[in-house]
């Protein structure tokens, strides 16, 4: 795999990736994230970083990882949300694509609400493969985001998902149960761990408009689904640190 860290210190020097390179990273990662189950069961020893959205925003990746430290020294958890909105969209996705490929044991990418065909088409992510690449490289992206893994847990303990909780929501066995690739739907389970959001004034569960009707829940949501699954806490990207107190 040196042509795949060659590939890293090629974007680390800010430069654009050739389609065939795009399209190797592409095809490794299919067959990397179709071994990883849809609720990803952690039991690292090494020190853990969690990145959240990052929105094509290269600098800020580059230096998360000058900071704390390459895998596998640390093992990483990504919360989704790599692309649209930034400059370096593809460059972004590719890094951590080959951090998975390089690092699998040591690397998770969870799936965000922008790894959506129908959002990251007007977000930016289509604009940029079409004017850097073609739109059938656009199209080969969203094979791999159908891929990724929706939510994580650490030592039976941290629940970690891009959005938060759903209303559909009862055991961690409905997120074993997904079955991948698969596009997201207007509504149901999957929806709502990708899109739903934490709300400190909700008792319960409260709708929200943010461009769409976007489900957010309260406190007591989150410590009931903690109590009854046995957890200590969730990490989401809206809110990074929930707990059942």
């Amino acid at each position: 795999l040196i042509w795949m860290q060659e590939l890293l210190d090629h974007i680390r020097q800010w430069k654009q990736l050739e389609y065939s390179q795009v399209s190797d990273i592409i095809v490794e990662s299919l067959r990397i994230l179709s071994q990883d189950q849809s609720l990803i069961e952690i039991s690292w020893q090494t020190p853990i970083k969690v990145v959240g959205s990052l929105h094509g925003d290269l600098k800020s990746l580059l230096g998360i990882l000058d900071i704390h430290g390459y895998p596998p020294t640390n093992s990483y958890i990504f919360l989704g949300n790599y692309i649209d909105r930034g400059l370096h969209n593809v460059s972004v996705v590719c890094f951590v694509l080959l951090l998975k490929i390089l690092h699998p044991q040591h690397v998770i990418l969870l799936r965000g609400n922008h790894e959506c065909q129908h959002i990251n088409r007007i977000w930016g992510f289509h604009t940029d493969c079409k004017r850097n690449y073609d739109v059938q490289m656009w199209r080969d992206f969203q094979l791999v985001f159908n891929w990724l893994p929706i939510a994580a847990v650490l030592k039976d303990a941290i629940f970690f998902v891009h959005g938060g909780l759903s209303p559909e929501l009862r055991t961690l066995g409905q997120i074993r149960a997904i079955q991948r690739p698969i596009d997201v739907p207007d509504r149901g389970l999957l929806p709502d761990l990708l899109w739903s959001i934490p709300d400190e004034q909700a008792e319960q569960w409260v709708e929200q408009d943010r461009g769409g009707t976007t489900l957010a829940f309260g406190p007591k949501v989150v410590k009931k689904f903690l109590e009854e699954n046995n957890l200590q806490s969730m990490v989401c990207s809206n809110r990074f640190n929930l707990n059942s107190t």
